[in-house]
């Protein structure tokens, strides 16, 4: 206690004093058998000292909750609220048990039965007490699993595991406390003191060991350990900064077995707002923004233009609410590109047409924009903006925290599959990396997110066992569930507006009206699958050019008119470019989707759901779990999450990286991001003419 100045460990000396002295007095008691008044103030020691150990539990664990997790909270509740609920309950406890024991020391019959009934409900509410914690336990345990492997993980699991060690001596004790006196005061348990020693005091006795080996003021040292004081809550709430858990944010974790894909940190501390927001003393306080943000140390200022709710193709929403969700939409884009987070923003200014303070339609979509971030703001009121019908505009200033300068063997641009597997296979070799990544997450292209309890893949969705060697081998590596895709059945095909037609899988069945339709898709689709088999992947250009000189010079969708076929045969094959890369075959080369499937090993097995099909098996984790799985392995800190990075300059002693949050040294890079991203980067020298004419042709 006064080594780590924890000083609620006060409660816990208590303990441990009230049952050496009851065994002192027990002592005393066997060398003075005539003295009823010390066997009676052991008795009372000895049943109420346990209540002292339950209560320095719940005070450790409030201190757990706020050092170890990312929102001080468990179950829904402040980690300081949490201990004040359960020290309070335990508190009854005492008394009831208190009162009890004092009265079933006495020498009177019907005294001791009452006092002891007394007692064993207090010891009920007790257990009782306890079946909660271990609730409340349990779900902390699942928090601690969702967190990086670090150091500081490694204390709150050892103090995690002391908590259920002691859970259970304090029930063993109490069941047999209850067994005991369950039977009145005649019970056989009660003569044999044998058991008292093994079942209430080697128990407590154990729990007071495990309590002081893995002593919480050690695993929880410093001041910043502890819980704010009631002064600091209360200043904070007058600030409307809400405060978090010593842990960083991080994304949402799902277990995959007996193994858990763990969502990477990011390499700096986020569990506090990096903007100081604050209102002076005694001014009018407003939910929605702060009078004062202060930019905190080592950070960059970052302006944004004003932002109009403008879509890309140049269209303005008419409606209002509508035309302000794509102004912030637009601004979060310009905060991505800047590798900023809301909780980065330190000014808010609003231009509104014509305001109406009577009708804000603009609060509700800022409050979701921000969450709990609130600004400094300022709203004008304007007659009207640059554009025709634009009534809302929002510009903003946001200050990125800097990370200290790092030094590594390796940079890896973009923490997707094949950036992670390349850091990965790197630090094997006994390398030094860093991966830095402009999104907030890991996996690029593999997006897997959480929709109503049940995982939905925004991005790459399908594996197979033949082909996909390599990505079956990381599912199996990582324990992943593997979901073969539904064959059985009939598949409903949409050909239009309210016009459906059902057909057995893999299989298309004329109705006697589409019979021409149906032959002219087949025959369509069988001439693209036999031109796609004809590929040599190693010389792309020259097979192509031996089936059509222009292959590679017509779109995908010139290429299937060009067999003069119907309107649903182009619609058949559009649904596969649409599904597959995202785009319109007149958005793409005729050779670049033939190469593309003939990589897959052909049109037909890549749309196919079968095994060997393109779609055959689903991750039931998502396929984002292969880069969280693989980022898992890093070592700590390789990781630098929200970093998009400016500038990579090579210099005679090695290559600068310049991200947003911080410059990198390393000997080699590795740029693994879409070559349209590449216009994005700075690069000294410049890449060279063809590669940087690829990556705005693409990009446009």
């Amino acid at each position: 206690m006064f080594h780590s100045r924890k000083w609620y460990s006060w409660v816990i000396v208590v303990s441990g004093g009230m049952q050496t002295g009851a065994y002192v007095l027990r002592i005393l008691a066997i060398q003075q058998p005539r003295n009823d008044s010390i066997y009676s103030t052991m008795f009372v020691l000895l049943m109420i000292a346990p209540v002292w150990t339950n209560a320095y539990a719940y005070m450790a664990f409030g201190r757990m909750v706020y050092n170890f997790t990312q929102d001080a909270k468990v179950l829904g509740i402040r980690a300081w609220r949490f201990t004040l609920l359960f020290v309070l309950l335990d508190v009854i406890a005492f008394l009831v048990q208190a009162g009890g024991a004092s009265i079933a020391s006495g020498d009177d019959v019907k005294n001791v039965l009452l006092g002891l009934h007394i007692y064993m409900a207090g010891c009920g509410f007790q257990q009782l007490c306890l079946l909660c914690f271990l609730g409340a336990i349990v779900r902390f345990h699942q928090h601690m699993r969702a967190q990086r492997r670090t150091q500081h993980r490694r204390k709150g699991v050892t103090l995690l595991y002391a908590q259920y060690a002691v859970v259970v001596l304090i029930s063993i004790r109490i069941i047999f406390r209850l067994a005991e006196y369950s039977s009145g005061i005649d019970s056989g348990i009660a003569k044999k003191e044998a058991y008292q020693y093994v079942l209430d005091s080697t128990m407590m006795l154990i729990a007071l060991v495990l309590l002081n080996v893995w002593h919480p003021g050690r695993l929880m040292s410093g001041p910043e350990s502890n819980l704010p004081s009631r002064k600091e809550r209360k200043a904070a709430k007058k600030s409307e900064v809400q405060i978090l858990g010593r842990v960083p944010v991080v994304q949402s974790v799902r277990s995959v077995g007996s193994f858990d894909i763990r969502p990477p940190v990011i390499s700096h501390t986020m569990s506090t707002p990096s903007t100081l927001l604050y209102n002076p003393h005694n001014t009018r306080t407003s939910p929605y923004y702060s009078y004062v943000a202060q930019q905190p140390p080592n950070s960059t200022l970052i302006t944004f233009a004003g932002q109009i709710g403008i879509r890309p193709d140049g269209s303005v929403p008419s409606d209002p609410v509508e035309q302000i969700r794509e102004a912030f939409l637009n601004l979060r884009k310009c905060l991505d590109a800047a590798g900023a987070r809301t909780e980065d923003l330190m000014k808010f200014t609003y231009y509104i047409v014509n305001y109406d303070p009577s009708s804000p339609q603009h609060r509700g979509l800022v409050t979701e924009f921000l969450g709990d971030q609130r600004p400094a703001t300022t709203l004008v009121s304007v007659p009207a903006l640059a554009l025709p019908g634009v009534i809302f505009e929002v510009d903003a200033i946001a200050a990125i925290p800097q990370l200290p300068p790092q030094e590594v063997d390796v940079a890896i641009i973009g923490a997707g599959l094949s950036g992670l597997q390349a850091a990965v296979d790197l630090q094997k070799a006994g390398l030094t990396v860093a991966v830095l990544e402009a999104r907030d997450r890991v996996g690029g292209k593999c997006w897997s997110r959480d929709v109503g309890g049940q995982i939905c893949d925004v991005g790459a969705a399908w594996i197979n066992d033949s082909n996909q060697s390599r990505m079956f081998a990381l599912a199996k590596r990582f324990n992943l569930e593997l979901v073969p895709q539904n064959v059985q059945g009939r598949i409903v095909v949409d050909d239009g507006v309210g016009s459906f037609k059902a057909h057995p899988y893999g299989q298309l069945l004329s109705d006697g009206t589409d019979e021409t339709a149906i032959a002219d898709i087949i025959r369509v689709r069988d001439a693209f699958e036999a031109a796609c088999q004809q590929i040599d992947l190693h010389a792309t250009v020259n097979s192509g050019r031996r089936l059509r000189q222009d292959l590679d010079d017509i779109t995908f969708e010139a290429w299937i008119r060009s067999y003069d076929c119907c309107q649903d045969a182009v619609n058949a094959l559009t649904i596969g470019t649409r599904a597959m890369l995202g785009v319109e075959p007149s958005e793409m080369s005729a050779l670049y989707f033939l190469d593309y499937c003939k990589s897959g090993g052909g049109y037909m097995q890549m749309r196919s759901d079968c095994k060997d099909g393109g779609q055959y098996l689903r991750i039931a984790q998502g396929t984002q779990s292969f880069s969280r799985g693989l980022a898992s392995e890093l070592a700590e800190g390789s990781l630098r999450l929200m970093s998009p990075v400016r500038r990579i300059e090579d210099t005679s002693s090695g290559v600068l990286v310049t991200t947003a949050r911080g410059v990198v040294s390393a000997k080699r890079v590795v740029v693994s991001v879409p070559t349209p991203l590449y216009k994005e980067i700075q690069f000294s020298p410049p890449l060279p003419a063809e590669k940087t004419q690829l990556s705005r042709s693409l990009a446009s």
